[in-house]
């Protein structure tokens, strides 16, 4: 299976996300499946990492007062996912990227949310 995982407030200093994010496409790919990780960057990349998934920077605008966080826009993520042809779509972002939903549906490709927040302040 290939599983396309999307994160945009993913850095080098992110914390709990990237490490749940990283860990699901390692055991993934440790499983057997092709994952790809698209994120936001300075500039345009594409890199496997030891556990095996390819991870696709996209060039991103810095976003003001959020200590170097980036964030793609959900257009380009589109074309992107086109390209890749995925079964399936993990997205790390309820705010931001949100109309993914939406393409999977119309895609018929099945595509997932996963919210990396403290239920704690919720309740």
């Amino acid at each position: 299976m290939r599983v396309v995982q999307v994160a945009n407030f993913y850095g080098p200093r992110s914390g709990g996300l990237r490490t749940a994010v990283d860990r699901l496409g390692a055991e993934y790919c440790a499983s057997g499946h092709e994952v790809f990780l698209i994120v936001p960057g300075a500039q345009a990349g594409r890199r496997r990492l030891d556990t095996g998934v390819v991870r696709i920077g996209l060039p991103a605008r810095l976003i003001p007062l959020t200590g170097g966080y980036r964030a793609v826009m959900p257009g380009r993520v589109r074309e992107l996912l086109g390209a890749l042809d995925p079964d399936a779509v993990e997205v790390s972002d309820r705010l931001t990227l949100r109309s993914l939903g939406c393409w999977g549906r119309e895609c018929g490709i099945t595509t997932v949310m996963i919210s990396h927040e403290r239920l704690g302040p919720v309740c």
